[in-house]
């Protein structure tokens, strides 16, 4: 387990960015870190860029917030828009993914919310007591 706080680089950028944002005005919408990003990520992390995501940071995890629909593989990755108190660029995006889920199927990369280490004669047995089957 990687722990921020223990790691000298991600703790040095983590305090400048900080500092620097307890100072700023923020945004209502959406204000990312600039630094320390992408040092957590999940195991489909490339594969969610390469489908347009964009990407925010929530307790040092690279999370996605929504997806750009007519991003191709060979594309850059996407970036936040411009930060403003209207209604921001990608609302209708994120409506979008809604629908598809509700009328349709979604992932979701939950990665980033726990993890668990079970041991011991019975983990196997406490493992499929806990966990959906179908």
């Amino acid at each position: 387990m990687i722990y921020l706080a223990k790691n000298a680089m991600n703790l040095q950028k983590m305090t400048f960015t900080c500092l620097l944002n307890k100072y700023v005005f923020e945004f209502i919408t959406v204000d990312e870190f600039k630094t320390a990003r992408g040092i957590r990520t999940s195991s489909i992390y490339s594969e969610l860029e390469a489908r347009g995501a964009v990407f925010g940071e929530r307790m040092g995890w690279e999370r996605p917030l929504y997806f750009m629909p007519h991003h191709g593989r060979e594309d850059s990755p996407e970036q936040l828009p411009p930060l403003s108190y209207g209604r921001p660029e990608f609302f209708d995006h994120i409506e979008d993914e809604y629908l598809v889920c509700r009328e349709g199927v979604g992932l979701i990369d939950m990665s980033s919310f726990a993890k668990f280490l079970v041991k011991g004669e019975e983990a196997i047995e406490l493992v499929k007591l806990k966990t959906i089957r179908f």
